[in-house]
């Protein structure tokens, strides 16, 4: 919210995460460039139709009525060899593509896939900031860095607030070692009142 505010001020441009859980819209930061994307949207691999993951959920729903819903995460077997009679026996039916037929998978970046448009419009945006702010990261997955690596190409001042080291420490011209949580909020009522 700290980084919303911060945004609504004219203070900052937009936000680069690498998170999936969309935090930064849901508390209202208008610019966010997803590098990983959402888990909330689903793409279908052959035409690249987006959908709701709640669309696909009602789908799926309706084409196995007795499919279990269990949401204890401690109680759902992720692999079929947690009981290969009953994956093999199951007579759960897939939701295809509505447009084309094709596989669909949430737009999620995985290992090996390529990044999205989001990644380009966030080198761009680096390119032209003031200060780069690192908040809550380690920088350990590279997309991250790459933004912080652009955006101090481009001439900007680095501030870094994480708790444990990051991969831009020795760069940072701040480096403030804590959590967003405790910090970003006094730093936003400072910075716009």
């Amino acid at each position: 919210m700290a980084l919303a505010r911060l945004e609504e001020a004219g203070l900052l441009t937009g936000v680069a995460t690498q998170n999936v859980d969309r935090l930064h819209s849901r508390a209202g930061q208008r610019t966010v460039w997803e590098l990983h994307g959402a888990y909330d949207r689903v793409v279908c691999l052959s035409c690249g139709r987006m959908t709701s993951r709640a669309d696909l959920d009602e789908r799926l729903t309706a084409l196995n009525p007795d499919c279990p819903r269990e949401t204890d995460p401690a109680r759902v077997s992720i692999t079929p060899e947690a009981d290969r009679a009953a994956a093999e026996a199951c007579d759960f039916t897939p939701v295809m593509c509505e447009e084309c037929g094709g596989l669909l998978k949430p737009d999620i970046v995985f290992f090996g896939e390529g990044l999205p448009p989001a990644m380009d419009e966030a080198m761009r945006a680096a390119g032209h900031c003031d200060v780069v702010l690192v908040a809550g990261s380690s920088l350990a997955v590279l997309t991250g860095l790459w933004i912080v690596r652009q955006a101090l190409a481009s001439g900007a001042e680095l501030v870094v607030i994480n708790r444990g080291p990051t991969a831009a420490d020795q760069l940072a011209s701040v480096r403030v070692e804590g959590g967003t949580s405790e910090f970003l909020a006094p730093l936003t009522d400072r910075l716009i009142g």
